[in-house]
């Protein structure tokens, strides 16, 4: 069963279990699943939703912003040990299910291999349904990505080219008609 133990400045750690809820609500407001008063919580903060066999931390437009292991998200998968933060509440999340599985697989010398070969594996891959990327993402390019530039934009682009061109052929023409011969 999932746990978020939330630790909210001069109050002891509040330990709250989702027992495989599909939605859990989190923030000021008293409909939340989980209420907490804390002036830096948006009334509805964000949303933990369950995902197959994972939850999925969503920001629910709060004011303050929600984090990942410092990084701001807007909508990522948990893992077990992720430190969130919502505003300036600091917040642990445990997932034992999670955590024996991957010592399962870490442990485990049996790769399912059938003919012997070693080749052949138990493991099958599924295209998701969705793409995250990892918390702690970091682009490391020296290169700023560049934003591509919207129709509307090229096209008043060309325009006040075209106009700037028109103008400097108009001028010119005006000197050249303006010159005794």
């Amino acid at each position: 069963m999932p746990k978020l133990t939330i630790h909210l400045p001069d109050q002891e750690p509040l330990k709250v279990g989702f027992e495989d809820q599909i939605e859990v609500a989190i923030g000021r407001a008293a409909d939340n699943d989980i209420v907490v008063p804390h002036d830096s919580m948006s009334g509805h903060h964000a949303q933990f939703k369950l995902a197959g066999d994972q939850y999925l931390l969503v920001d629910l437009d709060s004011t303050n912003g929600t984090f990942l292991d410092g990084a701001p998200v807007s909508q990522t998968a948990l893992y077990n040990g992720a430190r969130i933060t919502f505003g300036r509440v600091e917040a642990d999340y445990e997932c034992e299910e999670t955590a024996g599985v991957e010592e399962e697989e870490v442990a485990g010398d049996d790769f399912g291999s059938s003919s012997g070969s070693g080749y052949e594996t138990s493991i099958h891959a599924a295209i998701a349904a969705q793409s995250l990327r990892p918390a702690n993402f970091k682009n490391l390019s020296p290169v700023e990505r560049v934003e591509k530039k919207d129709g509307f934009a090229k096209v008043a682009m060309l325009i006040g080219i075209v106009g700037i061109l028109a103008a400097a052929g108009l001028a010119g023409l005006a000197y050249l008609m303006k010159l005794p011969s």
